[in-house]
Parts: C-alpha cells; structure tokens; sequence
C-alpha cells in the first residue's frame, strides 16, 4: 500500500500540490491551471478519493492522513526528527507524543528530554562526535519507523508510512546520493545514504518499498517554508503568492535556500546556496583587530558565517555549533542588561554582517521575500533595524523585497526533509500557483 500511495502522490503531483497550496480551489480552476481536461480531472480526482488522497466534499481538499513521512535532520550540533502528514503539516505535538508513547517508538535514552515548548511534535538529540554513534542512532530511528509502517499495514491505526527524509549540511549530491562533504561534521565525507545504515535495515526499508531519500539542509527548510506561506494559519500567509524566495537558515552555518519563478534552485550538484562560505570585508571598527585564530570550516578565512561567530558571538565554532536558540538569545539579553553601549555595538556588527548577505542576494536574485530561519529567528528582530544593505545606487534591487521571519524556525529542514522524500531523488520541485 505505502508503495502504491507514494507512486500515486509523485503521478499526481501537480495536482496535488494545487491542492495543497489552494485547499477549496473549483475543480475549473484547478483544471485550468493543472492544464488538463475538465473530464480528466474529474475521473483523477475520483481516483484521488478511492485511495484516502484526497476529499471531494464538502471542499476540495488534501486528506491529511492519507500517507506520513519522516525527516530528520542531521545538523552540526543537534539531530531532529519530525513526521508530516499527506497535506506537507508537521504533526502537532500532541499527536506526535501520542505515537510515541502509544507504540513506544523514538523512546530511546539518547533522545533529549528537554521539554519542548513549541506547538509541533518532534524529538531530538544531540550530533555524535563520530560516525559510528550518528550510524547506531540514525537506525535506531529507522528501526522504530519500520515497526509503525508494519503497525499501519497490520492494524490499520496508522496512515501509510511511504518515505524517509535526511536533511545534512554541507553539499549534498542529490541525485548520486551521497553525501561529497559536511563542512560542520567532518566525518561524514564520501559517502553514500547506503552506507549509513544497517543490512537489516537496509533490506527493510526495499521490502517495505519505504524510499529513503539525502539532501542538503538549506534546501529543504525552503521547500518547507515555501508550502508553509500557504498554509491560512501561516502569519505570512499574505506572501504566498511570491515566486521569488530566498531563505537563510542559521545552525552551526549559515545555509541558503533558493527558489526562483516558483522552482527549487539546485545548481548543477545540488550545491547551490553557501552563503556562509561567501568571503566578506571586516566590520571596518575590527580591522585593526586580530582575525579568527581558526580557518573556517571550509578552509578560508573570512567566511560571513565565521565572522558572525567569532566577532558578534565571541565563540569559536565549537561552541556556537552546541549553542541552542534559546542560550544565544539569552546571551544578548545579558549584553543589553549589562552594557547598553557594548550591546548597541554588538548589533551594529551583527547587521553589517547579515546586510552582506542580504545585499549580495539581492542584487544578485532580486527576490521578492527573505526568510530568515534556524538559530537567525532568536535574534534577528533586535537586530532589524541595524541591518544596513550596502546597495549604494542599487537600492532599487530591495524595492520589492520583504523580510520576514520563518514558521517552523529550526525545524524546518526536517520538515522540508519529509517533504523531498515523497518525490524520487533529485526530482524538480515547483509550485504552479
């Protein structure tokens, strides 16, 4: 069944995702803008319904527990995992700890147990220091997976269970698999996502036909924040008509995720988008200053993301890569408490930095929205009105470009995760309307 569902999803496509992106949309409409016959449209529909898909009446809209997928990401400092449903929403908290408490799964000590304070389900742990304890994990994860599909296969309790995700950083061969090299885990390096699990697990995830997908980060937290703007309970709602989307995502780097005229950028290998790893002049009051002992992960020096680190956050990598969003944001809070003068200097350097990034981006895409995401959300609005594009005459290029901040924050790669593995590797992603 989960295998039928996922060759359904991925045929269909397109008129899915209308659907996603325009729940109530008139079946006209849609066929107008799926650029199929009305009749067509009618008999797919039909068979939409027949397999738990979709919902004719009393609107047209996705059946939420017509399939879910798992993604997890694999970050420099933390590792999460979160389960979408047919309609691309992350299981609301409740429901993801029902699963897990009623069918004991993701239980496992190595999880943290930190209370989480947001509205959506997931789990996380923190990143390994090797590859064998990231590899012992990771299938643990895929062991407890394989156990709900036979629970939602034998039981019928569940939805079909039709794909795995895993979002990484650093570059990604999307199409090959295989994971070239991850500048914040320096382990993983050459290898392919066979190689990353167990035989047993392996062969149970072919039997079961459950797809089991890589890709890189920056990539996956824009498909998700690009499904999320049309999501009506989505405060930015009101800007999911833009095609034009950039998304900077913050964790133990900075990522970039690119969608242009409504369609994910990959670049030739998928290596689109290291915004980090983008050399960028001094904040001119620290010229005189001493650079980073430490080369960035890439090697060079100079890198944006490593100026943030060592000259707004005073850390070295390590140390910012554990950091979570709340310890960041409690560290500026003490700057503002305990120097007002070092705290307004501190978000000067800050905003210089990120107005590099914004202006390269620019100038060079002209998108119309900026969604900052991850580590970015604690602290970019203290930090809005310092941030100083350096357009000079081409301020033009920010004209129609809003920035905003993200829904999901740092959970969105491993919800884009989910998202990327209901369609084959490497699979171009669009959104028609």
């Amino acid at each position: 069944m989960a295998e039928r569902i996922f060759d359904i999803n991925n045929d269909n496509k397109d008129i899915l995702n209308i659907i996603r992106c325009k729940p109530g949309i008139e079946k006209t409409v849609l066929a107008k803008e799926a650029n199929i016959a009305f009749k067509t449209l009618a008999n797919k529909l039909d068979f939409l319904f027949e397999n738990n898909l979709v919902d004719l009446e009393p609107k047209l809209k996705i059946n939420r527990s017509g399939f879910y997928s798992f993604g997890i990401s694999i970050g420099g400092s933390h590792c999460k995992i979160a389960i979408i449903d047919a309609e691309y929403r992350v299981l609301p908290k409740e429901e993801f700890n029902e699963i897990c408490d009623r069918y004991n799964v993701f239980n496992n000590d190595f999880f943290s147990n930190r209370e989480n304070n947001s509205n959506y389900g997931y789990k996380y742990f923190e990143t390994p220091d090797n590859r064998t304890t990231l590899e012992i994990y990771l299938n643990e994860i895929l062991k407890d997976i394989i156990k709900l599909y036979d629970i939602a296969i034998n039981q019928n309790s569940l939805p079909p269970i039709i794909s795995i995700g895993v979002a990484l950083t650093g570059s990604i061969d999307s199409s090959r698999q295989v994971i070239v090299r991850s500048h914040n885990i320096g382990y993983l390096k050459n290898i392919s996502k066979e190689m990353l699990l167990k035989p047993e697990n392996l062969n149970g995830l072919k039997e079961r036909r459950i797809e089991f997908v890589i890709d890189h980060n920056a990539k996956a937290m824009a498909t998700c924040e690009k499904f999320s703007l049309y999501h009506e309970d989505n405060l930015n709602y009101e800007y999911n008509k833009k095609k034009n989307v950039v998304c900077f995502y913050l964790g133990s780097g900075i990522g970039c995720g690119i969608i242009l005229n409504n369609r994910l950028i990959r670049g030739c290998r998928n290596f689109s988008g290291e915004l980090g790893h983008i050399q960028v002049p001094r904040y001119p009051e620290l010229l005189e200053d001493s650079l980073p002992q430490e080369p960035c992960t890439c090697g060079a020096k100079g890198c944006i993301e490593h100026l943030i680190i060592h000259d707004v956050f005073d850390m070295d990598r390590e140390s910012f890569q554990k950091a979570t969003s709340d310890e960041l944001s409690k560290r500026i809070e003490e700057w503002k408490n305990a120097d007002g003068a070092a705290y307004e200097r501190k978000m000067k350097i800050l905003g210089y930095y990120i107005g590099w990034a914004v202006d390269a981006i620019t100038k060079l895409l002209n998108p119309g929205l900026i969604i900052f995401s991850g580590k970015m959300t604690c602290f970019i609005t203290k930090a809005w009105s310092y941030i100083k594009p350096t357009v000079g005459e081409m301020d033009y290029a920010m004209l129609d470009c809003q920035m905003i901040l993200s829904k999901y924050a740092a959970l969105a790669p491993s919800i884009g995760a989910a998202i990327l593995s209901t369609f084959p590797a490497d699979e171009l992603i669009e959104w028609i309307i």
